[in-house]
């Protein structure tokens, strides 16, 4: 079946002299083209098809695989989007929930929040402990890269076993 249109401008085969069916033909089978540009976008594809293949930036993505199938592309936690997440919501602890760490996190917000209950009740003892809930936050700003990396690896050895038992 033939497409009316090509690319995401809409531009139809005719405008552009071109053969949709045939194109698509010349450039799967990896034969020759008449049409050079079928040739340099195989190319480039098969390329970058490479380069993704080589790419291990250990941070971002970790793959498992299993000989004679797909490798399960597994994305892992961002510590920007942590640091985002300490800036903006760190009194509510969103980082640590973020950072897949939710019993700290409760820990973390219940001290900071049951201890300004208290302090508004009139108590001044609760001082000391709101002031250990601020520390913990400001001392996050520390512990998110161990947090990220811990994260990233609990992300890791769940893919291999989801791998282990898929080619089991």
């Amino acid at each position: 079946m033939v497409s009316a249109s090509f690319g995401r401008k809409g531009l139809s085969a005719d405008a552009i002299g071109q053969q949709p069916a045939r194109r698509r033909a010349f450039g799967q089978t990896g034969m020759a083209s008449a049409d050079p540009m079928v040739d340099r976008r195989a190319a480039f594809l098969a390329a970058e098809r490479a380069r993704a293949a080589d790419v291990d930036d250990g941070e971002q993505v970790q793959t498992a695989s299993v000989p004679g199938r797909p490798a399960i592309v597994v994305g892992g936690k961002s510590a920007t989007t942590a640091y985002v997440l300490w800036f903006f919501l760190g009194g509510f602890s969103a980082h640590r929930f973020y950072l897949n760490s939710p019993l700290t996190a409760i820990a973390q917000v219940s001290l900071w929040y049951i201890s300004l209950m208290f302090f508004m009740a009139g108590n001044p003892g609760a001082f000391y402990p709101m002031t250990a809930g601020w520390l913990w936050i400001i001392g996050d700003l520390f512990f998110i890269p161990k947090l990220r990396d811990a994260a990233n690896e609990k992300i890791r050895r769940r893919a291999e076993r989801m791998t282990e038992a898929i080619s089991s």
